[in-house]
């Protein structure tokens, strides 16, 4: 298998992993610390990563408009894109939550046709409908489940759309990705990504947190998000830049819209959430709509 194609595989798996290992801590700590955590760490992998390779001169000669796309894509994608996903999986449980976010190639091929002229064909449309089914089989309540529960409903349509907005976000951080990755070193771009991610949301908890979002009775879950910050910003988001630059976005996109497959077997077998005839059968169809479409 091609090397691009591999990366975005690995980075399927990774991405998985690390929402999962994300939903055990989601339950004990907030969102927002949990983000910013996970980014303080991504900036010692990094940083390290970047000194033993001896690529720091090539931070500091990186060029402007790519460090420029860079950042937007970082502000949009990481920052908001992430933590309204890790909402979402508070709201929805992951097996939910991570095939309703992981349209976003639906929202970036639609981006590029009103953008950048790209056309729309049959096997889009067909995409389109496959991707509407699959949200409603994966989101609607299910036959046994009472349907007159205002509380659970609203709590349903507000996971869904906090989970679509995810999806939006990483649609828009995805264009941006592509146009700052043009002939530049993939380690240093993903490097100064994931770095640049960190302050804001450290400051972000520290705003809402004050200097009680990392105290001491929080740091036994710091293993688990160390592990989820390795299999998600860290090696993920690494390979999933290696997968834009060398498999292409539209290949890349495709391969790694498999992670709700990955993420829906491990909460199953982690974190004990119901895996249904329904839901797989809306994960399927999810993924069949984005190969239509790319």
């Amino acid at each position: 298998m091609p090397f691009g194609e591999l990366a975005a595989l690995g980075c399927a798996v990774f991405w998985s992993s690390s929402n999962v290992v994300m939903k055990s801590q989601i339950r004990r700590i907030d969102v927002i610390p949990i983000n910013a955590l996970r980014y303080m760490f991504s900036f010692i992998f990094y940083a390290v990563l970047l000194w033993v390779t001896h690529r720091w001169g090539l931070v500091i000669s990186f060029p402007r408009p790519a460090l420029a796309y860079l950042m937007l894509s970082m502000a949009i994608g990481l920052v908001t894109g992430d933590t309204l996903h890790l909402k979402a999986i508070e709201l929805l449980g992951v097996s939910r939550a991570t095939p309703i976010a992981n349209v976003y190639p639906l929202f970036a091929l639609l981006l590029a046709v009103v953008f950048l002229g790209e056309p729309i064909t049959l096997s889009i449309v067909l995409g389109a409908m496959a991707i509407t089914a699959s949200l409603y089989l994966i989101v609607a309540p299910r036959p046994h489940e009472p349907r007159d529960d205002p509380a659970e409903s609203a709590i349903r349509k507000k996971g869904t759309l906090i989970a679509l907005t995810a999806a939006i976000c990483w649609a828009c951080s995805t264009i941006l990705l592509k146009l700052g990755l043009q002939d530049v070193d993939v380690l240093v771009a993903s490097g100064i990504r994931i770095t640049a991610a960190g302050v804001p949301l450290v400051l972000l908890a520290y705003v809402r947190k004050g200097v009680t979002w990392f105290k001491r009775e929080r740091r036994q879950g710091l293993g688990m998000i160390l592990l989820a910050s390795l299999s998600g910003p860290c090696v993920g988001s690494l390979l999933f830049m290696v997968a834009v630059q060398y498999a292409g976005a539209g290949k890349a996109a495709v391969l790694t819209a498999t992670a709700p497959l990955y993420a829906a077997l491990f909460s199953l077998v982690f974190l004990g959430e119901k895996l249904t005839v329904r839901l797989i059968a809306g994960i399927v169809l999810s993924i069949l709509g984005l190969w239509l479409i790319l």
